[in-house]
């Protein structure tokens, strides 16, 4: 998304830094995060999502009917690229 070709052909629809930047990574078992991909996620990827957002005593602190978002996560299971 850095590539200046990438950010000028942006610039006709909007704020390039806005329209490209990374609103949310998903935490992808053995690949970002711990754990193994084809394990814990590729059988049920929503499934695994859900159970990350579990806080204590089984209480979704999200919504999961709507979108996920970065806001979703705690920081430890973010990544910044």
């Amino acid at each position: 998304m850095d590539d200046p070709r990438i950010r000028v052909l942006a610039t006709k629809y909007g704020d390039p830094d806005e329209l490209l930047s990374i609103e949310w990574v998903p935490p992808l078992p053995g690949i970002n995060c711990e754990g193994d991909y084809f394990k814990d996620y590729a059988p049920d990827p929503m499934a695994y999502l859900k159970k990350r957002m579990q806080g204590k005593g089984n209480q979704v602190l999200v919504d999961t009917s709507k979108p996920l978002s970065r806001d979703d996560f705690s920081s430890d299971q973010l990544v910044y690229v």
